[in-house]
């Protein structure tokens, strides 16, 4: 199976989103949330007793108005992390060849050409988008789904991988 696809920053960018998704740290979001919460609380229970000062509440609006730009991207930390290897590492993106064998996986880039066993893929998983075939946790082939013709490709390459996965294990 051969696949030839220009590989964008969004392409890039929507694999760091998955990621923040699907292995995120949770521990973190509720603990932010958690602070917040905390605080809105103090603030309220502190007003009602010692009765509302619209000032104040005005200025917890703008406050907040100003910090929640700032809880949406620690939400997704990634994604910056990506923009600024992208910026720094811009081969990154760019016309790529995939040529997946029942043996190997080779990706053809204008500088680099890199080999992979195909029993290395440990799992396949996919977004709306995207294709992800994932060598360890965090590393993957990004495969953008406008170039697969149709499910039946896609179930094509997950059979593949699982031959291949069967035959390395035993």
């Amino acid at each position: 199976m051969k696949l030839t696809f220009e590989l964008t920053s969004k392409d890039l960018i929507k694999y760091s989103d998955y990621l923040d998704k699907s292995r995120g740290n949770k521990f973190k979001k509720v603990l932010i949330l958690g602070m917040i919460g905390a605080f809105a609380v103090y603030f309220f229970f502190t007003e009602i007793n010692n009765g509302v000062d619209w000032a104040t509440f005005v200025l917890l609006l703008i406050i907040a108005a100003v910090f929640y730009p700032l809880t949406k991207s620690a939400f997704r930390p990634g994604r910056s992390a990506m923009k600024r290897t992208i910026k720094q590492n811009p081969s990154l993106i760019g016309e790529c060849t995939i040529e997946i064998s029942e043996e190997q996986i080779v990706i053809i880039k204008p500088d680099v050409t890199s080999y992979l066993k195909l029993s290395s893929i440990e799992s396949v998983e996919e977004s709306s988008e995207h294709l992800f075939l994932f060598n360890d946790g965090t590393s993957a082939i990004i495969i953008p789904k406008r170039v697969l013709n149709n499910t039946a490709t896609i179930t094509t390459l997950r059979n593949l991988i699982k031959k291949s996965s069967d035959k390395a294990a035993h």
